[in-house]
């Protein structure tokens, strides 16, 4: 799946991360999440991420406007990395973001 997005907007990104198609309780898990370039896979930003709530698995990722303004103009790529207090990790899907440049700078 590629999203498109303008550089220079706040970037929110909300979802369900789920267990087989199934909804899992991820309370106590930790969560990160980083956007790189698609080829070289350069870190462009490591995004704010946190748990909207816990127990069904929604995560919210976000960035500020003034943190945008400096991704590239190109496809990026991000996934969710959630680690259990035991150490078990599990990585969502890889998410293709297409950066394009905005038009109004008022």
């Amino acid at each position: 799946m590629t999203t498109a997005f303008k550089r220079g907007q706040t970037f929110a990104y909300a979802g369900q991360v789920l267990d087989g198609g199934n909804v899992a309780d991820f309370t106590g898990w930790s969560i990160s999440s980083q956007l790189r370039t698609s080829g070289a896979r350069e870190l462009v930003q490591t995004l704010d991420a946190s748990f909207v709530d816990a127990a069904t698995g929604v995560v919210s990722l976000k960035a500020t406007a003034a943190q945008t303004t400096a991704w590239p103009v190109e496809l990026l790529v991000m996934d969710i990395r959630l680690q259990d207090p035991a150490g078990q990790v599990v990585i969502s899907d890889t998410v293709t973001i297409n950066v394009v440049e905005r038009v109004t700078y008022a």
